[in-house]
């Protein structure tokens, strides 16, 4: 079970187990500095059985479009 204090972050964990749910989950999960993202990230895979596969890509300094654009490369 993730215990999460706030709003947003419970918003984020449960984002990332609908994301989860589908055939071919994609999610961009993005917010200012030192908002809790590599965080929630964490305890989130940490949860995760082993037969799942997760990869994070850290997307600092880009634009979100250009982000995304590359992982289509």
């Amino acid at each position: 079970m993730i215990v999460v204090p706030y709003a947003s972050q419970r918003a984020a964990v449960k984002f990332l187990n609908d994301t989860r749910s589908r055939d071919h989950g994609l999610g961009l999960l993005r917010g200012p500095s030192l908002s809790g993202k590599t965080s929630i990230i964490r305890q989130f895979t940490a949860s995760l059985p082993n037969a799942h596969a997760v990869a994070v890509v850290d997307g600092a300094g880009m634009e979100v479009t250009a982000l995304l654009q590359r992982s289509e490369e």
